[in-house]
């Protein structure tokens, strides 16, 4: 017998040694079975893992806050916690963080009219030059240039 206990996951432990006996009732479907269920968990498990790192580096970024300790203190985790997690998931937070900064520069200096210089900052770019660097990476053009491209072909859609 087993002693049941409360907590806020389910969860199931076994000692090393039963885990290394052999099972006599083995079924190759039911494992089967258990795996595709246990990939679909896993594949949800890094989707929702990787939408919170996102919404919490689109809160976190205005106020200059980019790094995994912040997110992991937005998430109410430890910072080990979410790199295990991610590590797990394989998510890249640096990649996680340019991802979320480069689709919100792209929104704001196409859609609400900021300057470079404002999307720096709300990107959490302590220089302007740093963010225009990246943003060239990322698109191959320039903030200012982006705007005004974006900027006429809205124009000429309204228009």
């Amino acid at each position: 017998g087993v002693a049941l206990r409360s907590g806020p996951a389910t969860r199931i432990g076994f000692r090393t040694a039963d885990l290394q006996r052999p099972m006599r009732s083995f079924n190759p479907f039911t494992l089967q079975m258990v795996d595709q269920f246990y990939e679909r968990d896993l594949a949800e498990a890094a989707s929702t893992l990787l939408q919170d790192v996102t919404d919490a580096l689109q809160r976190l970024l205005p106020d200059g806050r980019s790094k995994v300790s912040d997110v992991a203190h937005a998430l109410g985790m430890s910072t080990r916690s979410l790199q295990r997690d991610l590590q797990s998931a394989g998510i890249n937070f640096r990649d996680v963080l340019a991802a979320t900064r480069e689709r919100l520069a792209k929104h704001y200096l196409g859609t609400t009219g900021h300057s470079p210089v404002e999307v720096a900052i709300l990107l959490g770019y302590s220089e302007v030059a740093t963010f225009s660097r990246a943003f060239r990476q990322w698109t191959g053009t320039s903030p200012a240039a982006f705007a005004t491209q974006v900027g006429s072909q809205l124009r000429v859609a309204a228009g």
